[in-house]
């Protein structure tokens, strides 16, 4: 079975950036739900209210400051917006609270960055990391290909060939 590439981008990084630990991998965001530490011991309560918190793909808590991170290879814009909402929940998550006080920066982790992103990230305070391995490096190259004239032709081609004959 193959790692999907964004589990296995997460896993090179924290195996580059952190690999004697002090973090937690998906780690979920905000509240359990109302009512379920009523019914449930603390740590059942908060194993079934998971499925509807968010998840962080990185808290990092052995670092000054604690790091938020979200790793993306495409369409890394939207984690911006991600990165902040999940900021504002640290203080309503239970399995946080030791690490409340401290401050956090919040962090993009992607192969590329436009000057767009960039600027994007500022104003949020997002920091944006490039973190680039050799089996990414050739991923984004083809990915980026995609949207080149000559590829375009080559599917607007195979496409009219679909049309006319059925075949690719």
């Amino acid at each position: 079975m193959t790692v999907p590439r964004e589990k296995r981008y997460l896993e090179d990084y924290v195996g580059a950036k952190f690999p004697v630990g002090g973090y937690i991998k998906n780690c979920p965001l905000g509240p359990i739900l109302p009512g379920a530490a009523d019914v449930y011991p603390f740590e059942r309560a908060v194993n079934v209210s998971r499925p509807w918190r968010p998840m962080c793909d990185l808290f990092v808590y052995r670092t000054d400051p604690l790091l938020l991170v979200e790793t993306k290879i495409r369409y890394p814009g939207p984690a911006i917006g991600q990165l902040v909402r999940y900021k504002n929940l640290i203080p309503s998550t239970p399995e946080l609270q030791p690490y409340l006080g401290r401050e956090v920066e919040m962090r993009l982790v992607c192969p590329w960055v436009t000057p767009q992103l960039q600027a994007e990230a500022n104003l949020a305070g997002v920091r944006v990391e490039i973190f680039m391995v050799a089996w990414i490096a050739e991923y984004v190259a083809d990915y980026h290909r995609y949207w080149t004239a000559e590829y375009r032709e080559a599917r607007a081609a195979k496409q009219r060939m679909r049309e006319l004959f059925g075949v690719d």
